[in-house]
């Protein structure tokens, strides 16, 4: 009769195991499995929210690009005309210099000294020689 309780404990404890192992496994793949609907429901509701920042972020990168386009062909009209003033401005200066020419007139003294100063030059060279 000991042999037979301790068979029929040993065969029960293996059915126990076994069956608390099934029950585990169960409750684990219903766990994972609703672990695995809440993130897809997750990700949908985060990819519709992302579908929606990513059309609000799309209109606000064209805004700032059409913005960004306008203010640079201000500053480059800005600069034209800042460069169209200079260069007028250069060019009218350029031409008064020109027109301001001054006669020179020779007086007797002057003439005098040019004279003086040639044959000191010519004395000089003949030195040289």
């Amino acid at each position: 009769m000991k042999k037979i309780f301790i068979s029929i404990s040993l065969l029960g404890a293996a059915v126990g195991t076994t069956y608390w192992l099934f029950k585990k496994e169960n409750l684990n793949d219903r766990v994972s499995k609703s672990k695995e609907s809440i993130s897809r429901e997750q990700y949908s509701l985060q990819d519709e929210d992302s579908s929606c920042e990513v059309m609000d972020t799309a209109e606000n990168l064209q805004k700032a690009k059409s913005e960004n386009a306008s203010s640079i062909y201000k500053r480059h009209l800005d600069a034209g005309d800042i460069m169209k003033n200079a260069y007028q401005s250069i060019i009218e200066d350029f031409v008064d210099d020109f027109s301001d020419k001054k006669e020179t007139s020779l007086d007797g003294e002057s003439v005098d000294v040019i004279k003086e100063i040639d044959s000191i030059s010519e004395k000089l060279d003949e030195l040289l020689k």
